[in-house]
């Protein structure tokens, strides 16, 4: 395996080969976990588009959100919201898809008026603004939206991004990139499509070539035409397998490239860190803030983002997908296995072993 393509599997999770069932059930535990951290949150709020991701996060959110109601008796909601820009090309395939969730709530939010409105009002004070960008300015509108909703329904706006997705940035900062979590961090592209055809998905809304549709001047571009890339030679890829040498190359120029999109925000304290891995304990840094898969070895103070190992770390605030081990004091969110730690204030799908309280 190429030494960037093991950074970049590690960093991503993705396994060579997976169980489609049992990922349905972890991934519905961990909506079904959020929520149960959150008491105040009652409900789930998503982009519906036609296509294999939204198809797919919204099933499972409604499942997450039927079993919730079944077990805790409370009224809790899924909200599927579909966001054409004007006439959606493929507004059958997003009914479709709405068809196959069955959401407690199905919306239509046209966003048209909204990004022209935005559009025109930047364009009459000078500031010339192209089919790329307005393609941008309509995925966060679209994002304005979800929260909108959530903001009127106690509700967390849950994301599409996966493995196959989140090496390049295929998305757009605080657009379609901009959620509370993201169920599907962890599967490429062609293990979601395992996961839908084991949860019975009309495979047309699997098997149509993805697109994210932003552009006017480009209607239904492929993303693997924008990508320079195949999704199956970027599966391969994050397995772990050998791809030919071009691909590879093109998978890794765009990974650098997008790089800034996986770390946001920036703040000033991260500017002079330029090391990947910084050590603590007698003779080292007292403090250690690290950043794009650090590792942190016996650091008194600990504070980590991304895909970071920690170990024997005695104060440890931590996100992202994160093994901390022998960990007397962790405040952790996300997908996060915690062991031998004796406070732990965790939020999402946790594994606490030999906790004493």
């Amino acid at each position: 395996m190429r030494d960037l393509q093991k950074k970049i599997v590690e960093y991503e999770h993705v396994l060579p080969e997976i169980d489609p069932k049992e990922e349905i059930r972890k991934t519905i535990d961990f909506l079904k976990g959020y929520l149960k951290a959150n008491p105040f949150l009652k409900s789930y709020v998503l982009g519906i588009s036609g296509g294999q991701d939204s198809t797919l996060t919204g099933k499972l959110c409604q499942m997450a959100i039927s079993e919730m109601r079944e077990e805790t008796g409370e009224d809790y909601k899924f909200i599927a919201v579909r966001l054409p820009y004007g006439v959606q090309n493929d507004a059958a395939d997003a009914q479709d898809a709405v068809d196959f969730i069955k959401p407690d709530v199905d919306l239509i939010e046209n966003i048209k008026s909204g990004v022209d409105a935005v559009v025109k009002t930047l364009e009459d004070t000078g500031v010339a603004i192209t089919d790329f960008n307005k393609g941008n300015i309509k995925a966060r509108e679209r994002m304005v939206v979800q929260y909108a909703i959530a903001g009127a329904n106690n509700g967390a706006v849950v994301g599409t991004d996966h493995a196959a997705e989140n090496f390049s940035g295929f998305y757009t900062k605080y657009g379609d990139g901009a959620a509370d979590l993201t169920p599907l961090f962890r599967l490429d592209k062609r293990q979601g499509k395992a996961l839908l055809k084991e949860l019975g998905c009309p495979e047309h809304l699997y098997l149509k070539a993805p697109t994210a549709d932003l552009e006017e001047e480009k209607p239904d571009l492929p993303d693997e035409e924008a990508l320079g890339v195949t999704y199956n030679e970027v599966d391969d890829y994050l397995e772990g397998r050998e791809v030919s040498d071009a691909a590879a190359e093109q998978i890794e120029k765009l990974w650098k490239k997008s790089e800034h999109k996986r770390h946001l925000p920036v703040t000033i304290l991260m500017i002079f860190i330029k090391s990947k891995v910084k050590k603590g304990g007698p003779g080292g840094p007292p403090f250690c803030l690290a950043v794009v898969g650090c590792v942190v070895l016996r650091g008194p103070q600990s504070m980590s983002t991304r895909s970071d190992f920690v170990w024997i770390c005695p104060q440890s605030m931590s996100t992202g997908p994160i093994f901390a081990g022998n960990c007397p004091q962790s405040m952790s969110t996300g997908l996060i296995f915690v062991e031998n730690c004796p406070q732990s204030m965790s939020t999402g799908l946790i594994f606490v072993g030999n906790r004493p309280e």
